[in-house]
């Protein structure tokens, strides 16, 4: 499956917790609220379709001088069905 698809399948499960969708470089990045991080990653694993089931990589981004925040950036894949979506969530400095 695209990556722009899993978005809009996040969008579409959870319109009140995707913040932003990205695309660049055939790569869509999910900006999403930070309370729910837990749910909308175990939805993306435990969804048939999707079946992420790999955590590729998962990184901090200081943006502090930008935005007075982290992020927290999850990379998943899923490896039965070889696809990718990057999940992130900005965490307040404080």
């Amino acid at each position: 499956m695209e990556p722009m698809a899993i978005a809009h399948m996040l969008e579409t499960r959870f319109p009140y917790d995707v913040l932003q969708v990205v695309e660049s470089r055939g790569q869509a990045g999910v900006v999403v609220q930070r309370d729910h991080i837990q749910e909308i990653c175990g939805w993306l694993h435990d969804s048939p379709e999707l079946m992420m089931d790999h955590l590729l990589d998962l990184c901090g981004v200081d943006y502090c001088k930008k935005f007075n925040a982290f992020e927290v950036v999850y990379h998943l894949y899923s490896i039965p069905l070889r696809h990718m979506i990057r999940i992130r969530a900005r965490i307040p400095a404080e």
